[in-house]
């Protein structure tokens, strides 16, 4: 019994050898790997899309603070910013309830708000 026991062994061991080998030299496929010719035009795993050179995002204004006893604050950005702070190339000229005025470069003013499309208008009744 102990000489069948290694002679199954032995057996296996060959077995496993042989496949490693097979499997070594390409003989067998994997069987889950896409075939040649996918494999051939799908771009490499590592490789980054060639793309259009990305433009500066604008600012993105978040939140206005305004009060009478309290100097007005805007958030740009994740950054806490007054009348007169810069937000990269522009800097702030006024904050209220229409948004933040910045200015771009020399005289290029431009508005951030916080809803843009949306504007404020006063409500209307409708006669009944």
């Amino acid at each position: 019994m102990a000489g069948t026991l290694m002679n199954k062994a032995s057996l296996l061991l060959i077995l496993l050898c042989a496949l490693g080998q097979a499997q070594a030299q390409g003989l067998l496929a994997d069987p889950t790997r896409p075939p040649a010719a996918l494999a051939a035009s799908a771009p490499a795993a590592n490789a980054k899309p060639a793309s259009a050179p990305v433009a500066p995002k604008a600012p993105e204004l978040q939140a206005l603070r305004l009060g009478k006893d309290l100097p007005p604050l805007a958030l740009i950005d994740d950054k806490l910013v007054r009348i007169g702070d810069r937000v990269g190339e522009a800097s702030v000229l006024a904050i209220s309830e229409e948004g933040v005025l910045m200015r771009v470069g020399r005289g290029s003013d431009q508005w951030l708000r916080l809803n843009p499309g949306v504007r404020k208008s006063s409500a209307t009744k409708e006669n009944k």
